[in-house]
């Protein structure tokens, strides 16, 4: 089964589901930091696969203990 490529967006959107509530441009600065590579490009957007999310999750709760705290985790 192949992975379902996601957009910048679509990451934030499934991070913050999961409870980790970031703004698009802090997903943008881990996934960078971290050197996660995307998988393709459809049109003009990079997307990653989906199996990646929990290496973005990480990075972001990683770049955010540097900022102290600038992650906001919502509580289920």
């Amino acid at each position: 089964m192949k992975a379902t490529p996601l957009s910048l967006g679509q990451i934030r959107d499934r991070l913050a589901a999961d409870g980790v509530d970031v703004p698009i441009h802090r997903v943008k600065y881990a996934i960078g930091a971290a050197g996660i590579q995307p998988c393709c490009r459809i049109g003009i957007l990079r997307c990653w696969p989906e199996s990646a999310l929990p290496k973005i999750r990480a990075a972001i709760l990683k770049t955010a203990g540097r900022n102290s705290g600038s992650v906001s985790k919502k509580n289920t």
